[in-house]
Order: structure tokens, then C-alpha cells, then sequence
């Protein structure tokens, strides 16, 4: 059923259940303007934890997790609220069409002022203090 190999790459909730819940830090304003956007393909304990570290510290924020064509996190999704979508795999490298239209879907979805988009080597360590001065921004990197 569906596509060859995904099947055997379904995260289970017992697998889920496994990993430590952070305590939960955040502030508790429903009307947060942040929502994020997680580009993921594999890496299920980085995936497990940036989920859970994003609702530690913006606990009423929307989550949107798009697996690129690799691993099922439904199960962690329901298990912690958050929105998923298995695509078929793109590589955006030649063709930007598929990362600008799932972005549009995630931003659509999450229905935010701000959609912050992480992928599983970013960390999340604390809540935004300043609200961002743009509309589109990154972190300034010295020397890049």
C-alpha cells in the first residue's frame, strides 16, 4: 500500500513514547503569532525532540511537520498536536516549484502573522523576545 518503502519507515507510538517530554516553559497567549514550518525527510529522534522543543517554548503555536517523501510522523503528530503531511520526494535543488508550494501549504495551514521554517538541525532554545522588524528575515550570520 501507497509508496514502496514508506511503510516500513511509519514511526510507531510505542516509538514515540520513548522519547522524554520537555517540561512545558512557554507562554500561554493564544493569540501567538508564530507558526512552524518543518521540513523533514528522516532523522526521527531529531524530528521527536524539535517538535516537542518548539512546544516547550511556544507551547500555543501551530506546528505544520511535511516529510519529503521519507518517514511517517502522523503518530507523533497526533500524539502531539501538531499538523503532518507525507509528499512525494522533490528535489527542490533543481526545481524550486515543490518547496515553494509546500511552504504555501504549511503558511495556508498554519495561518500565522510569521511562519518560521526549521529543519531537523536547527535548535530552538528559547522564546523570541523581540518581534521580528520584517516581514521576511534570517539570522545574521558575521562573515557569511
Amino acid at each position: 500500500e501507497g509508496e514502496p518503502g514508506i511503510a516500513e519507515s511509519r514511526l510507531t507510538a510505542q516509538s514515540v513514547e520513548s522519547v522524554e517530554q520537555p517540561a512545558d516553559l512557554g507562554p500561554k497567549d493564544p493569540k501567538d503569532p508564530y507558526g512552524f514550518y518543518l521540513h523533514v525527510y528522516g532523522d526521527p529522534a531529531a524530528v521527536i525532540y524539535q517538535v516537542r522543543e518548539v512546544k516547550k517554548f511556544f507551547p500555543t503555536s501551530p506546528i505544520y511537520v511535511m516529510s519529503d517523501g521519507g518517514l511517517d510522523f502522523s503518530a507523533l503528530c497526533a500524539k502531539e498536536g501538531c499538523t503532518f503531511v507525507l509528499c512525494p520526494p522533490a528535489n527542490d535543488r533543481w526545481h524550486p516549484w515543490p518547496f515553494f508550494r509546500r511552504l504555501f501549504d504549511a503558511a495556508v495551514s498554519l495561518n500565522t502573522k510569521y511562519v518560521i521554517m526549521l529543519e531537523p538541525d536547527n535548535t530552538v532554545h528559547d522564546y523570541i523576545k523581540r518581534p521580528p522588524p520584517a516581514d521576511v528575515g534570517g539570522l545574521l550570520v558575521t562573515g557569511r
